[in-house]
């Protein structure tokens, strides 16, 4: 009998050990916080790898397009999604940012050479998945990113994307004065709500 009481405590204490060890296995392998960016800032180089340049091309493209067309195509870049798949780090950090589903986010994962482009509702009734890929393929955004040309990939894929929306919102006609001198007021603040629609587009 003491034999047999002396081994279900072993067994208890095993088990005991086993699922604690589970659990502290699974909190170190559980994915990082997601950043939540200011709203009304439609840049988060978390990685720091775009120059002050690109971002204020970046933000004076989005409050023209903002203006012209209800549009704003966000940009973040991060180090690591850390255990994220990198659509559903997208996601979150688009309802983290508040960034309605009007709204779309180009997300650069850096340490892993990666990226995710989630459109929002209005931007798809208006381009098509083929021709935003196309867009991103004029610029070989892929290969730039591969190569770990960050800052390169954000200038030219925007300005491309700049051109592109010309010529399916007002047929060419440009949509800003200068890009580095936007003649609205920078400092307007934005309001949105909700999560944003996530169509990826991974080329």
């Amino acid at each position: 009998m003491k034999s047999f009481f002396q081994n279900r405590v072993v067994a208890i204490v095993i088990t005991a050990v086993l699922v604690l060890g589970s659990l502290a296995y699974g909190w170190t392998q559980r994915p990082s916080d997601v950043p939540s960016p200011s709203s009304g800032d439609w840049v988060y180089d978390g990685a720091g790898v775009l120059s002050s340049n690109t971002e204020f091309l970046v933000d004076s493209l989005n409050r023209s397009w903002e203006k012209n067309y209800n549009q704003i195509v966000a940009v973040a870049t991060v180090s690591s999604t850390r255990g994220w798949d990198i659509r559903d780090y997208a996601e979150q950090l688009a309802d983290n940012w508040g960034l309605s589903t009007s709204d779309s986010l180009l997300l650069v994962d850096a340490d892993g050479r990666d990226y995710w482009m989630s459109t929002g509702t209005s931007l798809q009734r208006e381009i098509s998945d083929e021709e935003l890929s196309a867009v991103f393929e004029s610029v070989d955004f892929d290969g730039a990113v591969d190569k770990g040309s960050y800052d390169s990939a954000v200038q030219t894929v925007y300005t491309a994307m700049d051109q592109s929306f010309q010529e399916t919102f007002n047929d060419g006609e440009t949509s800003y004065e200068d890009p580095y001198y936007p003649s609205w007021d920078q400092t307007e603040a934005r309001e949105s709500s909700g999560g944003i629609s996530i169509v990826g587009l991974v080329i």
